[in-house]
């Protein structure tokens, strides 16, 4: 479904920096999301960069995957363009490893060792570097974008993408492009938010 809409964004918006959001979670505060959003489009919008955004962790959960943080920081510069120490935005980090949802052990580790945070599924991405990252890592599926492409925006689109689109390898884009991508970075953000996925994240709320 991503490869999807970011193939049919690029043929119409050719340097279009893209989010990708679930629909279903909640976010308390939307000022401080759309600030954090802007600095992860700003980040991206040159060179190939793709931003996921953690969740700084305020208890040891059990039904979030968790983003590991490397040791190395940098800061995005406020234009995007170059990375500036002390600008006044969050910290952009590399992106060490993704990790599955833990035992309750384990999240108590995480969140005791500082540099780990819950994984929204939110991804910030220039299309060049999306389709490129495609391209490199799942062939077989951009090659079925490509042949859609050919048919957007025309009266031939729906029955191409129904002919086509069930061939598609049915994969994530977590295993498809984020733990193989060697460009991830996080900006961990803090603004109220929830996939209300639990009965315990619903009765917080």
């Amino acid at each position: 479904c991503i490869a999807y809409a970011c193939w049919k964004i690029k043929a119409k918006h050719p340097a279009a920096n893209i989010v990708v959001t679930p629909s279903d979670a909640l976010v308390l505060d939307g000022d401080e999301f759309r600030r954090v959003i802007r600095e992860a489009l700003a980040f991206t919008a040159d060179g190939q960069r793709i931003v996921t955004l953690g969740i700084k962790p305020t208890r040891p959960e059990t039904g979030y995957g968790y983003i590991q943080a490397a040791g190395d920081r940098c800061v995005a510069g406020a234009s995007g363009n170059d990375m500036e120490a002390g600008a006044s935005v969050n910290e952009v980090i590399p992106v060490s490893s993704f990790r599955e949802k833990p035992s309750l052990e384990v999240a108590k580790e995480y969140l005791a060792a500082g540099n780990y945070f819950w994984n929204a599924g939110i991804f910030v991405w220039n299309v060049d570097t999306i389709l490129d990252s495609m391209r490199r890592f799942t062939p077989d599926l951009a090659a079925k974008m490509d042949e859609m492409a050919e048919s957007f925006y025309t009266g031939r689109e729906a029955e191409v993408v129904g002919e086509v689109f069930p061939t598609c390898e049915k994969i994530s884009i977590d295993y498809a492009v984020m733990e193989k991508a060697d460009y991830i970075f996080t900006i961990p953000g803090d603004f109220g938010w929830s996939d209300v996925g639990t009965w315990g994240s619903l009765w917080t709320l």
